[in-house]
């Protein structure tokens, strides 16, 4: 095809060998197919600045080109117009002898006609393929040239049978509609056709499973039948006989009430007819379970101690039978289940409203227990064979795995020793909390090290006192935006749950909530009104606490949690990493525990505004040497300071006895002899006979504006301290210190230093 043009090509590419400037050339006799690879050269240029190539890329596609070179090696991927397509370099060079501001350019062009290969493709299909009715199956045709690119038209002879639903190329959907058969045709644009023989049959048949499986039940039990295929309608006899089109539908779980056979098979309008499936049900007999009546008049029950031992798994009925009456059961007795030891689980049926004390005394096998969905609250007793522990869980003595709670729970009044039923249950791994629990108990699964994850339902709108309080081993809690109350201590010492998203639902959040827990950081939400105290202490790795804008009651301010009018600090987050912090002059009251466990501060600036501070404000800041009180103090909390490893006090209170004291301490016991309280002069003997302050060892006066001179020439050749007047420690030199006046105590001696 290219020949009669090859003489004008090379005549034409000449130009460009010459290196000319402004050269342009326009082979219009290049010929290439679809596919093919070919090179344009555009010369041998010297100080080459760069090549810009221009081409169509719904024509070619480049294989190798690079910016500095004038050859270019391309691919046909499609026909061209009639006219043809142009691939154009522009090259950037320079003269030899100039240099690069003297650029010229040189102009290449090649029309190139791109054409398919020109071969008589033929195509083929599969000879023949089955469906299913109503199913959806992709078919190929194959062209005989790899390199064809025409047309494809797809058709079905009957597409009431089977129809072409989509089609991209060589490829079609096919839908079967109806059973049978008919040939599904692809025709080329060349004419060449295939056709394919397309037979639609009925799906494989839908089976029925039942649960519970065939066996013997407590009467009332449910059973529920399900179909493999969705779509499918199930029907079902009782009585024995085979089941057809025309036998009852299953709409809903069927009642065991008396002994049968169940025959069920499942029919579906695209598949094959379901084959029978035949399961036999019996009742069993209430004498299994022991029953004590409650109220002949109400026909209710409890369930009672068996003399052979209850064994395996135990479920209880909703019904018992006796003497031919039916009877609801509504408890079970004390001691019921008592040392049954080889009792693995049980079922509580929602009938069932208390359990009373005892009932699984001794139950050392029991590892599952399930209290069914119900609306009405079950109260729970104890456990009293053990007079020494008074209060003990109803299932102490049962190493619980698992638990399915569907009920609010009670509790008898003993829990107040702060043992829940679930106290201490370590082997406790799986909770699920179902849909008809509103409220997390009271301490309902407290010490529970166990568990790992929690999930609670949205229909729970509180989490009650220490209900997941020492939760050592939970890792993740999932709390819904239906909570409006997180009880006191609620997840008190869960210090391995590294994160928590507390809900825009949440109004209040008590006391010590979170306190030892592990996460870094933790927000505010909106809504919140009631923030308790010590509610994030001990969380050592909390370094931001934020506040949504939005929040009426509580701001975070770089961090640090006070109340909307700033009057009140509350949590200053105990990793956070600054050395020095001084407290808004707005604040009025330092809250209990604020600063415990802030390793990294050493100074804290108290102001005179602040007549409050809170118990154990400052414990525990071991870094902390030297703090300042100001003389508007009215009320001080115990043990402000314990722990906190300070050197010295100034106190610029004048009347210590004017003071109001939550307990008479300050320090730990065992630290008063190792921080030296300095007061205003002529306050001495006010401290030395008020307590906490008479506990100190080492008394010392300061004047006004700073520490008083105590004369001691022994002194002079030790290392001596600086502070300020606010009795923050600034050195052990002079020097560098900014102009002002200064406190330097050596050894016994203490004098005011002016640097100017």
């Amino acid at each position: 095809m290219l020949k009669p043009y090859v003489n004008r090509l090379i005549l034409l590419l000449a130009c460009l060998f010459v290196f000319q400037p402004e050269c342009h050339a326009y082979d219009d006799i290049l010929e290439v197919n679809v596919g093919d690879t070919f090179t344009v050269n555009g010369g041998s240029y010297r100080n080459i600045q760069g090549v810009l190539w221009d081409y169509d890329t719904s024509v070619f596609e480049t294989v190798s080109v690079n910016s500095y070179s004038t050859r270019g090696k391309f691919k046909a991927i499609s026909p061209s117009p009639s006219a043809g397509s142009v691939i154009q370099a522009t090259i950037y060079y320079y003269k030899d002898g100039t240099t690069s501001s003297g650029v010229n350019k040189a102009v290449a062009s090649w029309k190139v006609y791109v054409a398919d290969d020109g071969s008589e493709s033929t195509v083929s299909l599969p000879v023949s393929m089955s469906m299913e009715l109503g199913g959806v199956q992709t078919v190929t045709a194959t062209p005989s040239s790899s390199k064809y690119s025409g047309e494809y038209t797809w058709k079905s002879s009957n597409h009431f049978t089977v129809e072409v639903i989509s089609s991209d190329g060589n490829t079609a959907k096919l839908r079967a509609n109806a059973v049978g058969s008919t040939y599904i045709h692809v025709t080329l644009d060349n004419g060449n056709t295939d056709a394919v023989y397309v037979t639609v049959k009925k799906g494989s048949a839908s089976t029925v499973t039942a649960s519970p499986a065939s066996g013997s039940y407590e009467k009332g039990t449910k059973i529920t039948l399900t179909a493999s295929v969705s779509g499918a309608t199930i029907r079902y006899t009782t009585d024995g006989t085979t089941p057809t089109q025309s036998s009852k539908a299953y709409t809903a779980p069927l009642t065991l009430d008396k002994s049968f056979t169940l025959k069920a098979r499942a029919y579906h309008p695209d598949r094959e007819d379901g084959p029978v499936v035949t399961m036999n049900y019996s009742v069993k007999e209430s004498s299994q379970i022991s029953f004590n009546i409650i109220s002949s008049a109400n026909k209710t029950v409890e369930v009672a101690a068996s003399p052979n031992k209850y064994q395996g798994d135990i479920v209880i009925p909703e019904k018992a039978i006796i003497g031919g009456v039916t009877y609801s059961v509504v408890r079970i007795g004390e001691n019921a289940f008592e040392n049954c030891a080889n009792l693995t689980s049980i079922k509580v049926p929602n009938t069932v409203i208390e359990i009373r004390n005892g009932a699984f005394n001794g139950c050392s096998g029991l590892k599952s227990l399930r209290l069914e969905d119900g609306e009405k609250p079950l109260y729970l007793g104890y456990n009293s064979h053990d007079t020494s522990s008074i209060g003990k869980g109803l299932f102490a003595d049962c190493p619980l795995k698992s638990l399915y709670l569907g009920r609010n729970l009670n509790y008898q009044a003993a829990y107040a020793y702060g043992e829940s039923p679930f106290y201490h249950k370590t082997t406790l791994t799986e909770l699920t909390i179902s849909s008809s629990v509103t409220k997390i108990a009271k301490q309902a699964f407290y010490y529970c090290d166990g568990l790992k994850t929690v999930k609670i339902p949205s229909s729970v709108t509180e989490i009650g006192e220490m209900a997941f309080g020492t939760c050592k081993g939970l890792t993740s809690v999932t709390i819904p935006n239906s909570v409006t109350i997180i009880g006191d201590w609620a997840f008190r010492y869960c210090n391995s749950l590294k994160s928590i998203i507390i809900p825009e639902s949440v109004k209040r959040i008590g006391e010590g909530a979170f306190a030892i827990c592990a996460f870094a950081s933790i927000a505010i939400p909106r809504y919140v009104t009631e923030i308790g105290k010590s509610v994030f202490w001990g969380c050592s790795n909390l370094a931001n606490i934020s506040v949504d804008k939005g929040n009426n009651h509580y701001l975070s301010i770089n961090g640090v949690l006070f109340n909307k009018d700033v009057s009140t600090i509350l949590v200053y987050p105990a990793a956070k990493t600054e050395k020095e912090y001084r407290i808004p002059e707005s604040v009025t009251e330092i809250d209990k525990v604020t600063f415990y466990g802030c390793r990294a501060l050493t100074s804290v600036e108290i102001p005179n505004s602040v007549t409050r501070i809170g118990e154990r404000a400052f414990s525990s800041c071991a870094n902390l040497s030297t703090v300042k009180l100001p003389n508007t103090l009215r009320y001080l909390g115990s043990h402000i300071f314990g722990g906190a490893g300070l050197e010295s006090i100034f106190s610029e209170i004048t009347d210590p006895s004017t003071i109001e004291y939550e307990d008479n301490t300050l320090l730990y016991y065992d630290e008063y002899d190792k921080v030296t309280l300095y007061v205003p002069r002529g306050s001495v003997f006010k401290y030395t006979s008020t307590s906490p302050w008479s506990k100190f060892k080492n008394i010392r006066p300061i004047e006004n504006a700073g520490v008083d001179d105590i004369s001691a020439d022994e002194d002079a050749d030790k290392p001596f301290e600086v502070y300020n007047l606010n009795g923050a420690k600034v050195g052990t030199s002079l020097d560098g210190l900014a102009p002002g006046i200064y406190v330097k105590r050596q050894g016994g001696r203490s004098e005011k230093v002016i640097v100017r």
